[in-house]
């Protein structure tokens, strides 16, 4: 935690020969990438945000770890008073309690935000389902159309002008009120033909 302490420590290469990574970890500026071998690592802990920020890291070194190291480790993790990273079972079960908090809080608000998206492409969904309904529908109306006109010589299509051969007929000693649904129709067949047209995406 202070200069001195690195300065004065003389024993921690010892520390090498039973770790494969070694690092450092300290308030930032406190030790130099340069006073320390190369492959020993380097974290800066910012005191200000409680941020860690890797300097250098720790090189991987093959180092054959005494067996009494691993039992001493798995014998200190059995003691009842013993909590990796916490001086006392009270500090470590507040620190699972409020991680459960958090966790639970944190389940919730995701689980509300799926479910909003889950309603919301359920209605695009359904908007879908009906629209491609109605175009089945106008395509259904638009091909009887076609068939009846047929039947008078009149051809839909893009290549000839059955648009004035069909006023032309329906100009001669016609009911009005027939002139008046056929260009209602034409006008929904126009409409429909601009519909069916396919859509660019992006």
């Amino acid at each position: 935690m202070s200069r001195g302490d690195f300065v004065q420590d003389q024993k921690w290469p010892g520390y090498m020969a039973y770790c494969h990574k070694f690092s450092f970890v300290c308030p930032k500026g406190l030790i130099s990438k340069d006073e320390l071998p190369e492959e020993v690592g380097l974290v800066y802990y910012y005191p200000d945000s409680g941020a860690l920020r890797s300097e250098r890291s720790a090189k991987h070194r093959m180092v054959e770890i005494p067996s009494d190291i691993y039992q001493y480790i798995l014998m200190s993790r059995t003691e009842s008073d013993r909590h990796p990273f916490f001086s006392n079972s009270r500090e470590m079960l507040e620190a699972y309690v409020s991680d459960k908090a958090d966790r639970k809080a944190l389940g919730s608000e995701v689980s509300s935000k799926l479910v909003a998206e889950i309603r919301d492409l359920r209605k695009k969904v359904r908007d879908v389902d009906w629209e491609k309904e109605r175009l089945k529908r106008d395509a259904q109306l638009l091909q009887e159309v076609r068939v009846l006109l047929a039947e008078y010589g009149i051809r839909l299509g893009a290549w000839n002008n059955w648009e004035e051969e069909m006023r032309q007929r329906l100009s001669v000693g016609v009911n009005p009120q027939v002139i008046k649904i056929m260009n209602q129709i034409t006008a929904s067949t126009e409409e429909l033909a601009r519909m069916l047209q396919p859509v660019e995406t992006k």
